[in-house]
Parts: C-alpha cells; sequence; structure tokens
C-alpha cells in the first residue's frame, strides 16, 4: 500500500472510530447489599403505627399491613432505597442515560395475600434513624374508621412525603417467591433530574400481615435486587456527522491533491 493510500485508510479508520463512539452500548447492572460492588448499598426499613419512635433498620424483614381495629392497629409501611446508583463511575447510571428497563424484585417471607404498592418518596431519609413519626399524618385515613379515633402522627402523607401515584405493584400471595416490580418510570425521572432519588414507600392495603426480606436479611440471595438496563448518553465532545463528513473529504482531497502535485 503506498503512502497516499496509507493516509487515506488511516483517515477513514479515523472516522469511523469516532462513528461508532456516537452510537453508545447499553449495559447492565445489578444492586445487591452485600454482592461486592461499590454501589451497591441498599436501605430497607418498617414504621410501625403501635411503636412511632421505634426504628426498624437493622430488621432481617420489612412488615407490611393495614388492619385497623377498635383499639390497637396494626399498621406497617416499608422503605427501601438504592441512594449511591447515580453517577459517572464506572458501575454506575449517568444522568441523560436511558433506562430500557428497571427491576426491583423482593423476596416474601411472609407472604400476606395483599396488594403491594411502591410509591416514589418525595422527601430524603435515614435507615438507621426512621420512625413512623418521623413522617406526617398516616394515611390513607390518619383516623381509625370503626371508631374515628385519631392514630399516632406519623406513618407517610401522599402529596408530602411520597407520591400519591403508584409506580409498580404486585399481589404478595406465596411465602419465597420472588416478585418484580417495573420502576423504571422512576429511574427515568432520577437520571433526568425531573424528580430525585429518595427511594420508595410501600404499603399493602390488606389486613393480613405480610414480610418481605430486607438489605440485613441473613442470605445475600434474599435481599431486594435492583436490576437496571440503561443507555448511556452519547458524549457531548463528539462532533456531529455533518461535520465530520465534511472534515473526512477535505483531508482526504487534500492527501489526494498533494501527492499529484509532487509527480
Amino acid at each position: 500500500m503506498n503512502t497516499r493510500n496509507s493516509l487515506v485508510f488511516c483517515l477513514v479508520m479515523t472516522i469511523c472510530c469516532i462513528y461508532a463512539s456516537r452510537f453508545a452500548q447499553a449495559a447492565v447492572v445489578t444492586f445487591q447489599q452485600g454482592d461486592g460492588g461499590s454501589f451497591s448499598d441498599t436501605d430497607a426499613t418498617y414504621l410501625e403505627e403501635r411503636a412511632p419512635t421505634t426504628n426498624y433498620g437493622t430488621d432481617g424483614v420489612v412488615k407490611l399491613e393495614e388492619e385497623y381495629r377498635t383499639s390497637t392497629h396494626l399498621l406497617f409501611t416499608g422503605l427501601i432505597g438504592y441512594f449511591d446508583i447515580l453517577g459517572d463511575s464506572a458501575g454506575q447510571i449517568p444522568s441523560g442515560s436511558t433506562i430500557n428497563s428497571a427491576t426491583l424484585s423482593l423476596k416474601v417471607a411472609d407472604d400476606g395475600r395483599g396488594n403491594a404498592e411502591l410509591h416514589q418518596m418525595l422527601t430524603s431519609w435515614d435507615e438507621d434513624t426512621i420512625a413512623w413519626d418521623a413522617l406526617g399524618n398516616a394515611s390513607p385515613n390518619p383516623f381509625n374508621p370503626t371508631t374515628g379515633d385519631p392514630l399516632n402522627d406519623g406513618g407517610g402523607t401522599p402529596g408530602v412525603d411520597y407520591y400519591a401515584a403508584v409506580v409498580a405493584s404486585q399481589i404478595l400471595d406465596t411465602d419465597e417467591s420472588t416478585y418484580d416490580f417495573d420502576i423504571a418510570s422512576a429511574l427515568q425521572g432520577w437520571v433526568d433530574g425531573t424528580s430525585n432519588n429518595y427511594g420508595f414507600y410501600i404499603i399493602q392495603q390488606n389486613s393480613n400481615h405480610a414480610q418481605i426480606y430486607s438489605d440485613d436479611a441473613a442470605n445475600l440471595a434474599d435481599r431486594p435486587l435492583l436490576t437496571v438496563d440503561f443507555t448511556p448518553p452519547v458524549p457531548a465532545a463528539v462532533p456531529e456527522p455533518s461535520a465530520l463528513l465534511l472534515a473526512t473529504f477535505g483531508l482526504i482531497g487534500i492527501v489526494i491533491f498533494g501527492r499529484r502535485r509532487k509527480r
């Protein structure tokens, strides 16, 4: 291959490599407490109306229940969050990415046979300190619907502590089974910056007690697992195709014209 052809070949290959870099490849990342990942730290706990100042951040399960009684109510709501998953480090999800799919997999320790709903949190919380009375008045009803007696203040208020809209829901009806919640819409909002990553609020609208394994479960495989398939944004520094095309033809023309003038 002569010098001119070698130069042309190198130029073409360089342009091809630049063009290829414009098409970002999809990636799949997983986050599960204890899996060795740098950003897999998981927060999961629950709130109990009967114990409004008690923190359950180290329990191996998250308890869920909604049962109003004439005396002692059984109200448990859950919280779960992955607060380190966004960023520009390897293993994180960059801002501006396209979320192709995102699944939160929760394993049931004790089925409640009720509909578990995930809502995005509107406020930040700390797994090590959060308790029932740290949030606004309980919902969906801050009073016992049977007697009208007020509950302990706290537990969470839609529109204040969490979004009223349901992100995803599943009926938890089988012990030791894993249920997948589609949370792609929530993650897309986080990477777009239209909402904050404060994790999720979990309600089970059923009087039967349910438990899901938390990040402190003894077996790693039982802990909440987040799986995200995403496509990172195209690097802003890469030139537009029209500019690259003009530059390519210009450089090739210079090489060819220069060779001809030397003959």
